[in-house]
């Protein structure tokens, strides 16, 4: 499923989960405006909740989030 929205942020901005929270609450709210059942709301989405490793290309991998958006 291509992804509905992207969301990016400094990873010490969601220290506290609450800006983990509120995407998987709009990622809800999404599904429901489309029609999907909410088992799909992780999909309708990118927001990177593993660490991007040190070292790892974060260019690249925003690149690749970014390219799955519906277009």
């Amino acid at each position: 499923m291509p992804k509905v929205f992207f969301a990016s942020y400094a990873r010490d901005d969601n220290r506290d989960e609450k800006l983990g929270k509120a995407i998987s609450l709009l990622r809800k709210r999404v599904c429901a405006k489309l029609g999907l059942p909410e088992a799909d709301a992780p999909e309708v989405a990118f927001f990177d909740e593993e660490d991007i490793k040190t070292g790892t290309d974060w260019e690249l991998r925003l690149g690749e989030g970014v390219r799955t958006l519906l277009l």
